[in-house]
Parts: C-alpha cells; sequence; structure tokens
C-alpha cells in the first residue's frame, strides 16, 4: 500500500519560514559567519549581520536577530517552511562538506532510499503527466523557476 504524498500547502503548523523554531536562529547567530559562508554558498552582509541564500534560482536574506527569512524578488512573497528550514540547516550544517553546484538525485544522499517514501515520495507522477516525454517543456519549464 502507498501512502500519497502529503500537500505541504495544507499543513497549517509549519506553513511559512517564519515558523522556524528560534534556537535556529540563535544557533545561527552564534556561528562565525565566514565558516558559514564557506560550508554553504550563502554570503553576509557584515553591516546588517544577514545572510544572502541562493535556492532554486532565487535568493533569500536570513536575519537571525530578526529571526526572519524573507525573500529579495519583489513578487516571492512569504516564504514557505520547507524552503526556510532548507536554507536555515545548509547554514547550520558543520560538516567540511563544500557545496560543489552539482545537483544529485534523492537515491544519491545518504539514507535517501528509505526517507523519500510514503508521505516523502517526490511528486515526480504529476510532472510525467505534465510533462510526458516532451524534454524541451520540462527544461524550459525547470529554467523559469
Amino acid at each position: 500500500m502507498s501512502i500519497p504524498p502529503t500537500d505541504p500547502s495544507q499543513n497549517k503548523l509549519f506553513r511559512y519560514a517564519d515558523q522556524l523554531p528560534a534556537e535556529y536562529f540563535d544557533r545561527l547567530a552564534a556561528r562565525n559567519p565566514d565558516e558559514v559562508c564557506r560550508l554553504s554558498g550563502a554570503s553576509f552582509d557584515p553591516l546588517g549581520r544577514t545572510y544572502t541564500f541562493p535556492l532554486l534560482g532565487h535568493k533569500f536574506r536570513l536575519d537571525p536577530a530578526a529571526r526572519t527569512v524573507t525573500g529579495l524578488e519583489a513578487d516571492q512573497g512569504p516564504v514557505d517552511f520547507q524552503s526556510g528550514l532548507v536554507m536555515m540547516m545548509s547554514l547550520l550544517q558543520d560538516r567540511n562538506v563544500i557545496p560543489t553546484g552539482q545537483w544529485v538525485t534523492e537515491r544519491e544522499l545518504p539514507g535517501g532510499d528509505l526517507f523519500f517514501q510514503g508521505p516523502h515520495t517526490l511528486p515526480t507522477g504529476r510532472l510525467a503527466k505534465a510533462f510526458g516525454r516532451d524534454r524541451d517543456a520540462f527544461v524550459a519549464a525547470a529554467e523559469a523557476v
């Protein structure tokens, strides 16, 4: 029996990045900005004490003091919880793993085969239905994001 993926937009408890635990912002504020940037690919503004983080072609500002995550583009709207969590965990990671800029599949991640099942299954069926075998349309849509 397969459990269908949960629609994150229906989750009222973890909907927006401003619901991230305050502890995460406190931990980020206590970290060495040079080290954070080296390990995450973010940049740091020493005057505002904020981080700028690139994610999927967009830029976001994480402000540990204000405990906010905001999009830097006018039309971005509120940052969703999952995106905020991905950015925060990327900034808080302390393993000496430098970003390479290379994409990996979920199966290449440690534990990915186990994690990406049931409610965590990636919605590839909807993509296949929308694009079928039209690679050019799929690439154009991905680049537009």
